[in-house]
């Protein structure tokens, strides 16, 4: 199950749980039980950690990879 994030036009926004391979539905608001709330497209931060990805990331020693 996935977290994705509704508006509604009247109240904003609202988070709700669906199976990743389902079609995104019009969702009924929980606060006015309006439907036709549209999804939402939320950007998802992400974070490498490791030793590194490509041969120019910075290192630990201060050598770069030029």
């Amino acid at each position: 199950m996935a977290l994705y994030q509704y508006r509604c036009k009247r109240c904003g926004d609202f988070e709700t749980r669906h199976e990743m391979g389902s079609a995104p539905s019009t969702e009924r608001c929980p606060s006015c039980g309006r439907r036709g709330s549209k999804r939402v497209f939320v950007p998802v931060g992400v974070v490498y950690r490791g030793s590194g990805f490509y041969t120019t990331d910075s290192r630990a020693n201060g050598a770069g990879g030029e």
